[in-house]
C-alpha cells in the first residue's frame, strides 16, 4: 500500500477511535430512549473502527512480507 494511503488509513482509524470515544462518554450521560439509540449508535461506531484496524493490520503485514 502507498504511504499515502496507509497514512490516510491511520487518520481515519484516529478519526473513528475519537468517535467512539465520543459517543461512549454521550451514552454514560443519556437516559431512557435516547440511550437506547444511542447503543445502536456506539455499536456501528465500534465495528467500523474494528474493520479499519484489521484493514491496517492487514496491510502491515502485507507490506512486511513484501520487504
Amino acid at each position: 500500500m502507498p504511504p499515502v494511503k496507509r497514512s490516510l488509513l491511520a487518520l481515519s482509524i484516529l478519526s473513528a477511535y475519537s468517535r467512539v470515544q465520543r459517543l461512549t462518554r454521550q451514552l454514560e450521560r443519556s437516559r431512557g430512549s435516547q440511550r437506547a439509540a444511542l447503543l445502536l449508535t456506539v455499536e456501528e461506531a465500534r465495528v467500523r473502527l474494528a474493520q479499519l484496524q484489521d484493514r491496517y493490520a492487514g496491510q502491515e503485514s502485507q507490506t512486511r512480507r513484501s520487504s
